[in-house]
Protein backbone atom coordinates (compact mmCIF):
# COMPACT_ATOMS: atom_id res chain seq x y z
CA UNK A 1 0.00 0.00 0.00
CA UNK A 2 0.67 3.52 -0.63
CA UNK A 3 0.79 5.98 2.24
CA UNK A 4 0.81 9.87 1.27
CA UNK A 5 3.03 11.77 3.09
CA UNK A 6 2.44 15.01 1.23
CA UNK A 7 0.83 17.48 -1.06
CA UNK A 8 2.35 20.13 -3.30
CA UNK A 9 0.93 22.70 -6.12
CA UNK A 10 3.30 23.64 -8.40
CA UNK A 11 2.57 26.81 -8.54
CA UNK A 12 2.64 27.35 -5.03
CA UNK A 13 -1.37 28.44 -4.29
CA UNK A 14 -4.45 26.23 -4.39
CA UNK A 15 -6.32 28.39 -6.18
CA UNK A 16 -3.15 28.30 -8.68
CA UNK A 17 -3.64 25.04 -9.71
CA UNK A 18 -1.48 24.14 -13.49
CA UNK A 19 -1.27 20.99 -14.87
CA UNK A 20 1.80 19.53 -13.85
CA UNK A 21 3.59 17.01 -16.77
CA UNK A 22 5.66 15.54 -14.97
CA UNK A 23 8.43 14.96 -12.22
CA UNK A 24 11.98 13.41 -12.22
CA UNK A 25 14.35 12.47 -9.03
CA UNK A 26 17.93 13.43 -9.68
CA UNK A 27 20.27 10.20 -8.97
CA UNK A 28 20.82 11.18 -5.64
CA UNK A 29 17.67 11.18 -4.24
CA UNK A 30 17.09 14.23 -2.38
CA UNK A 31 16.42 16.70 -5.28
CA UNK A 32 13.07 16.49 -7.65
CA UNK A 33 12.50 18.49 -11.01
CA UNK A 34 8.82 19.04 -11.96
CA UNK A 35 7.48 20.50 -14.96
CA UNK A 36 3.82 22.02 -16.18
CA UNK A 37 1.76 23.86 -18.23
CA UNK A 38 2.97 27.08 -16.59
CA UNK A 39 6.28 27.02 -18.38
CA UNK A 40 8.09 26.67 -15.03
CA UNK A 41 10.55 24.11 -14.07
CA UNK A 42 10.69 23.83 -10.60
CA UNK A 43 13.07 21.70 -8.88
CA UNK A 44 12.73 21.20 -5.32
CA UNK A 45 15.10 19.70 -2.38
CA UNK A 46 14.00 16.26 0.18
CA UNK A 47 15.02 17.98 3.42
CA UNK A 48 14.45 17.01 6.82
CA UNK A 49 14.10 13.95 9.57
CA UNK A 50 11.32 11.49 10.13
CA UNK A 51 8.61 12.96 12.54
CA UNK A 52 9.77 16.97 10.99
CA UNK A 53 6.60 18.75 9.97
CA UNK A 54 6.35 18.95 6.04
CA UNK A 55 6.85 22.65 4.42
CA UNK A 56 6.81 24.11 0.63
CA UNK A 57 9.02 27.20 0.33
CA UNK A 58 10.15 28.79 -2.51
CA UNK A 59 13.71 29.86 -2.12
CA UNK A 60 15.07 31.62 -5.43
CA UNK A 61 13.35 32.24 -8.77
CA UNK A 62 15.50 32.36 -12.40
CA UNK A 63 13.54 34.57 -14.90
CA UNK A 64 15.87 33.86 -17.60
CA UNK A 65 16.19 37.78 -18.79
CA UNK A 66 19.69 36.71 -19.62
CA UNK A 67 21.19 38.71 -16.86
CA UNK A 68 21.56 35.28 -14.58
CA UNK A 69 20.27 36.88 -11.47
CA UNK A 70 18.14 34.78 -8.98
CA UNK A 71 15.26 36.53 -6.57
CA UNK A 72 14.24 35.17 -3.47
CA UNK A 73 10.82 34.42 -3.51
CA UNK A 74 9.63 34.61 -0.21
CA UNK A 75 5.84 32.59 -0.30
CA UNK A 76 5.96 29.56 2.24
CA UNK A 77 2.92 26.76 2.48
CA UNK A 78 2.93 24.06 5.30
CA UNK A 79 1.46 20.79 5.92
CA UNK A 80 1.56 19.44 9.32
CA UNK A 81 2.06 16.00 10.75
CA UNK A 82 3.55 14.30 7.90
CA UNK A 83 7.04 12.48 7.51
CA UNK A 84 9.18 14.26 4.75
CA UNK A 85 10.28 17.99 4.30
CA UNK A 86 9.89 19.42 0.98
CA UNK A 87 11.32 22.53 0.28
CA UNK A 88 11.70 24.34 -3.30
CA UNK A 89 15.32 25.28 -3.98
CA UNK A 90 14.55 27.10 -7.27
CA UNK A 91 11.98 27.86 -10.13
CA UNK A 92 13.58 27.61 -13.44
CA UNK A 93 11.29 29.93 -16.00
CA UNK A 94 13.21 30.20 -19.42
CA UNK A 95 10.09 28.57 -21.48
CA UNK A 96 7.44 30.45 -23.63
CA UNK A 97 5.34 27.44 -23.63
CA UNK A 98 4.20 23.80 -21.32
CA UNK A 99 7.45 22.38 -20.32
CA UNK A 100 6.55 18.71 -20.99
CA UNK A 101 9.44 16.83 -19.71
CA UNK A 102 12.38 16.92 -17.43
CA UNK A 103 15.46 14.76 -17.34
CA UNK A 104 18.18 14.65 -14.95
CA UNK A 105 21.56 13.54 -15.84
CA UNK A 106 22.74 10.18 -14.65
CA UNK A 107 25.59 11.16 -12.60
CA UNK A 108 25.67 14.67 -12.64
CA UNK A 109 23.88 18.12 -11.53
CA UNK A 110 22.42 18.66 -15.03
CA UNK A 111 18.79 18.92 -15.74
CA UNK A 112 17.09 19.36 -19.13
CA UNK A 113 13.59 20.49 -19.92
CA UNK A 114 11.45 19.66 -22.94
CA UNK A 115 8.54 21.96 -23.96
CA UNK A 116 6.10 22.92 -26.32
CA UNK A 117 7.56 26.15 -27.30
CA UNK A 118 9.99 24.00 -29.90
CA UNK A 119 12.82 24.31 -27.32
CA UNK A 120 15.58 21.98 -24.85
CA UNK A 121 16.75 23.46 -22.25
CA UNK A 122 19.90 22.45 -20.02
CA UNK A 123 20.35 23.97 -16.25
CA UNK A 124 23.12 22.93 -14.15
CA UNK A 125 23.82 24.24 -10.64
CA UNK A 126 26.52 26.81 -9.74
CA UNK A 127 27.72 26.25 -6.09
CA UNK A 128 24.26 28.28 -4.72
CA UNK A 129 21.62 28.25 -7.35
CA UNK A 130 20.69 26.36 -10.55
CA UNK A 131 21.12 28.35 -13.83
CA UNK A 132 20.96 27.96 -17.01
CA UNK A 133 24.17 26.16 -19.01
CA UNK A 134 22.44 25.77 -22.52
CA UNK A 135 19.36 26.32 -24.67
CA UNK A 136 18.63 25.40 -27.92
CA UNK A 137 16.14 26.84 -29.75
CA UNK A 138 13.98 24.95 -32.74
CA UNK A 139 14.97 21.97 -31.74
CA UNK A 140 12.25 20.28 -33.62
CA UNK A 141 9.26 21.85 -35.58
CA UNK A 142 6.65 22.31 -32.95
CA UNK A 143 6.40 20.32 -29.64
CA UNK A 144 9.64 18.55 -27.88
CA UNK A 145 7.87 15.52 -26.35
CA UNK A 146 10.18 13.57 -24.38
CA UNK A 147 14.77 13.18 -24.07
CA UNK A 148 16.83 10.47 -22.60
CA UNK A 149 20.29 10.31 -21.79
CA UNK A 150 22.29 7.01 -22.61
CA UNK A 151 24.50 5.64 -19.64
CA UNK A 152 27.20 7.21 -19.47
CA UNK A 153 25.55 11.08 -19.87
CA UNK A 154 27.72 11.92 -23.11
CA UNK A 155 24.79 11.51 -25.36
CA UNK A 156 20.90 13.05 -25.61
CA UNK A 157 18.14 11.88 -27.37
CA UNK A 158 14.97 14.13 -28.24
CA UNK A 159 11.65 13.27 -30.01
CA UNK A 160 8.91 15.59 -30.86
CA UNK A 161 5.87 16.80 -32.85
CA UNK A 162 7.70 16.05 -35.96
CA UNK A 163 7.94 12.53 -35.54
CA UNK A 164 11.82 12.79 -35.56
CA UNK A 165 13.85 11.72 -33.44
CA UNK A 166 17.26 13.83 -32.76
CA UNK A 167 20.69 12.80 -31.40
CA UNK A 168 22.75 15.30 -29.28
CA UNK A 169 26.85 14.89 -28.16
CA UNK A 170 29.07 16.49 -26.22
CA UNK A 171 31.52 18.85 -28.03
CA UNK A 172 34.36 18.59 -25.09
CA UNK A 173 33.89 14.86 -23.40
CA UNK A 174 38.15 14.69 -22.73
CA UNK A 175 38.21 18.78 -21.46
CA UNK A 176 34.69 19.69 -19.34
CA UNK A 177 32.09 17.85 -17.60
CA UNK A 178 28.66 17.37 -18.33
CA UNK A 179 27.44 20.14 -16.84
CA UNK A 180 29.80 22.71 -17.80
CA UNK A 181 30.08 21.32 -21.66
CA UNK A 182 28.11 22.58 -24.63
CA UNK A 183 26.04 20.09 -26.45
CA UNK A 184 25.14 19.92 -30.36
CA UNK A 185 23.20 17.92 -32.88
CA UNK A 186 24.74 15.15 -35.22
CA UNK A 187 22.29 13.45 -36.68
CA UNK A 188 18.22 12.87 -37.18
CA UNK A 189 16.21 10.63 -38.37
CA UNK A 190 12.22 11.71 -39.34
CA UNK A 191 10.43 8.27 -38.72
CA UNK A 192 8.52 7.33 -41.80
CA UNK A 193 5.17 6.19 -42.40
CA UNK A 194 3.65 8.08 -40.06
CA UNK A 195 2.43 11.85 -39.17
CA UNK A 196 1.74 11.58 -35.51
CA UNK A 197 4.13 12.78 -32.88
CA UNK A 198 6.41 10.83 -31.04
CA UNK A 199 5.67 11.20 -27.28
CA UNK A 200 8.72 9.12 -25.26
CA UNK A 201 11.99 7.80 -25.99
CA UNK A 202 14.12 6.03 -23.33
CA UNK A 203 17.44 4.79 -23.34
CA UNK A 204 18.78 1.09 -22.49
CA UNK A 205 21.60 1.74 -20.02
CA UNK A 206 22.93 -1.74 -20.49
CA UNK A 207 22.47 -2.57 -24.41
CA UNK A 208 22.06 1.14 -25.99
CA UNK A 209 18.41 0.23 -27.42
CA UNK A 210 16.50 3.01 -27.94
CA UNK A 211 12.66 2.88 -27.86
CA UNK A 212 9.67 5.26 -28.39
CA UNK A 213 6.37 5.96 -28.39
CA UNK A 214 3.82 7.81 -30.28
CA UNK A 215 0.44 9.30 -31.21
CA UNK A 216 0.25 6.25 -33.64
CA UNK A 217 -0.17 3.74 -30.84
CA UNK A 218 2.97 2.30 -32.14
CA UNK A 219 6.22 1.48 -29.79
CA UNK A 220 9.43 1.67 -32.21
CA UNK A 221 12.96 0.00 -31.52
CA UNK A 222 16.37 2.84 -32.57
CA UNK A 223 20.28 2.33 -32.34
CA UNK A 224 22.66 4.56 -32.96
CA UNK A 225 25.46 3.56 -35.22
CA UNK A 226 28.51 4.73 -37.08
CA UNK A 227 32.16 3.62 -38.45
CA UNK A 228 33.20 6.59 -36.61
CA UNK A 229 32.11 8.74 -33.25
CA UNK A 230 31.56 12.05 -35.98
CA UNK A 231 29.49 10.96 -37.80
CA UNK A 232 26.72 8.56 -36.05
CA UNK A 233 23.35 7.21 -37.62
CA UNK A 234 20.51 6.81 -36.22
CA UNK A 235 18.50 3.73 -37.43
CA UNK A 236 15.02 2.65 -37.20
CA UNK A 237 14.89 -1.04 -36.08
CA UNK A 238 11.28 -1.35 -36.91
CA UNK A 239 7.85 -1.47 -34.90
CA UNK A 240 8.10 -3.52 -32.16
CA UNK A 241 5.01 -3.42 -30.12
CA UNK A 242 1.72 -1.33 -30.39
CA UNK A 243 -1.12 -0.31 -28.25
CA UNK A 244 -5.22 0.43 -29.54
CA UNK A 245 -4.35 4.38 -29.04
CA UNK A 246 -1.49 6.73 -28.29
CA UNK A 247 1.54 5.73 -26.47
CA UNK A 248 1.96 8.34 -23.95
CA UNK A 249 5.30 6.80 -21.65
CA UNK A 250 7.89 4.34 -22.07
CA UNK A 251 10.51 3.46 -20.22
CA UNK A 252 13.27 0.30 -19.90
CA UNK A 253 13.88 -1.21 -16.40
CA UNK A 254 17.00 -0.35 -14.80
CA UNK A 255 17.46 -3.73 -13.45
CA UNK A 256 16.23 -5.97 -15.96
CA UNK A 257 17.36 -4.76 -19.05
CA UNK A 258 15.30 -6.40 -21.55
CA UNK A 259 11.83 -5.32 -20.00
CA UNK A 260 10.16 -2.51 -21.61
CA UNK A 261 7.17 -0.81 -20.01
CA UNK A 262 4.41 1.19 -21.98
CA UNK A 263 1.60 3.45 -20.85
CA UNK A 264 -1.36 4.08 -23.22
CA UNK A 265 -4.27 5.78 -23.39
CA UNK A 266 -6.31 2.67 -24.39
CA UNK A 267 -5.98 2.82 -20.08
CA UNK A 268 -3.28 -0.05 -19.85
CA UNK A 269 0.41 -0.55 -18.92
CA UNK A 270 1.88 -3.00 -21.01
CA UNK A 271 5.28 -4.96 -20.23
CA UNK A 272 7.83 -6.02 -23.31
CA UNK A 273 10.56 -8.36 -23.58
CA UNK A 274 13.23 -7.84 -26.12
CA UNK A 275 15.26 -10.76 -27.29
CA UNK A 276 19.09 -9.43 -27.15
Amino acid sequence: MLRQIGEFYHQGEKDDTSRVWMTCWHYGGRILASCGDDKVVRVWSLVGEPDSKLRLECRTTLDDSHNGRSQQAGRTRKRKDEDEDFSVSSILQPHTQDVKQVVWHPTEDLLVSCSYDSSIRFYRYDGEDWVTQQKIDNCHVGTVWSAAFDSEGHRLVTVGEDHVIQLFVRENIDSKSADQDTWKSVARLEVENTRWPLYSVTWNSENDAIATGGGDSKIRLFKISSKSSDSPIIEHLGVVGSHEYDVNHVAWNPKFSNILSSASDDGTIRLWELDI
